[in-house]
């Protein structure tokens, strides 16, 4: 009688441990979506949502036998109330459950962004399944479906191109990033307003003569190329502003951001030459304080560079040289940084993160001025101190020595 108990209770043992996963989907029977763009519909209730979707078998053939006319990707695009709707409306089109886990960025158009995105976010932030590292992305001048359906160069994916692109951006130190678990909580945050990546459509510099042509004859227009640059300022929810090169790097000296990139400055003598100055290194400290009953902020930047590269032929390796060229620099990131501190003053909206620093350091003193930071903050006095050192510079001192 043990035994045969035994033997039953081994028996209901196995049985729960090789049933399997009863609920699992094949790879081949699921849609890879690498990147969503969200747009306007025609339709001003809906919104429109495009997926581009990884056909694997395409990257398999093309990686064995080389370049193919087939695309190793499929985009497709659905309209829906909610971004829910709109996904079940896509399956119409797929006949596959789309996966999102893989999801590398989410494009918003510009005309949805300056309308509000706050009802399409819901879902990637409540969703297990969608990625939260997915970088937040807004098309500037253009559809994001557009943006998804321009080819790279060297991906087969536009995605992945698009992701290669955001991983480089610390190498220019022009460009602000943000992925969803960075973005989201700022929509309703107190302290820091949301800033996006700007995503453009540029013509290749090699076809400007065709593109031309092409808009006489009314023939096909080229290709065009993906660029990001710059910011994409929200407030609340809303896209309200664009930012240039130096506003967006006069953003990122404040918030501590800049660990790479380059300065131009004039040579000394020869203000129509230029020199480079490679970006190293760079610490920022935020100091909030009330003075005379008034609130303040100083700004503290200390940054180090190389000698990159001049086009002037003097020697520059002399100290009366280098103190130059050091406070050519230091003033430059000044600048920077002050035009950054005159758009956001402007927009009446603080992406800087001023008010948080006085959260922190000045709990007591915020308490009492939180409710009037949006009169505060447009007049609130910034006080900027930059220094810069130069550590290297390079195997030659001047031109000449670099002549056979």
């Amino acid at each position: 009688m043990n035994q045969k108990f035994l033997l039953i209770t081994i028996i209901i043992i196995l049985l729960t441990t090789i049933s399997g996963c009863y609920d699992r989907t094949e790879i081949d029977q699921l849609g890879l979506v690498a990147a969503t763009g969200i747009d306007q519909a025609k339709d001003k209730d809906k919104l429109k949502l495009t997926a581009q979707i990884i056909k694997p078998s395409q990257i398999k053939a093309q990686g064995a036998k080389g370049a193919s006319g087939t695309k190793a990707y499929w985009t497709v695009s659905a309209t829906g109330y909610t971004v829910f709707d709109a996904i079940r409306n896509l399956t119409e089109q797929t006949g596959r459950k789309l996966f999102w886990a893989h999801n590398i960025a989410i494009i918003f158009g510009e005309e949805f962004a300056r309308e509000g995105i706050n009802k399409s976010l819901d879902l990637f932030n409540r969703d297990p399944e969608l990625r939260r590292r997915s970088w937040i992305l807004v098309a500037k001048g253009v559809e994001a479906k557009e943006i998804l359906e321009t080819e790279t160069e060297l991906e087969k994916i536009p995605a992945v191109g698009i992701d290669l692109l955001m991983k480089s951006k610390s190498i220019s130190g022009k460009v602000f990033s943000a992925d969803v678990q960075q973005f989201i909580p700022r929509l309703t945050s107190q302290d820091v307003s949301p800033v996006a990546t700007p995503i453009e459509l540029v013509a290749k510099e090699n076809l400007r003569k065709e593109e031309k042509e092409a808009k006489e004859t009314g023939a096909k227009k080229p290709k065009k190329r993906m660029r990001v640059n710059g910011a994409a300022v929200f407030k609340d929810d809303k896209l309200v502003a664009w930012f240039g090169e130096r506003a967006t790097r006069g953003l990122l000296w404040i918030r501590g951001d800049v660990q790479s990139g380059s300065i131009i400055v004039n040579c000394p003598d020869d203000k129509e030459k230029k020199i480079s100055l490679e970006i190293i290194g760079a610490s920022r400290e935020l100091i909030p304080k009330i003075v005379n009953g008034e609130p303040q902020i100083d700004i503290e930047i200390s940054e180090e560079g190389n000698l990159a590269d001049k086009q002037c032929p003097e020697n520059l390796v002399t100290l009366e040289k280098i103190e130059m060229l050091e406070d050519r620099q230091a003033a430059a990131i000044r600048n920077e940084i002050e035009l950054a501190i005159k758009r956001s003053q402007e927009l009446n909206n603080d992406i800087l993160g001023f008010s948080k620093a006085f959260y922190r350091e000045l709990p007591q003193e915020w308490k009492k001025m939180q409710d009037d930071w949006d009169e505060i903050f447009p007049s609130l006095k910034v006080n900027i101190k930059v220094t810069a050192q130069i550590r290297r510079y390079g195997l030659i001192k001047n031109a000449e020595q670099s002549q056979y």
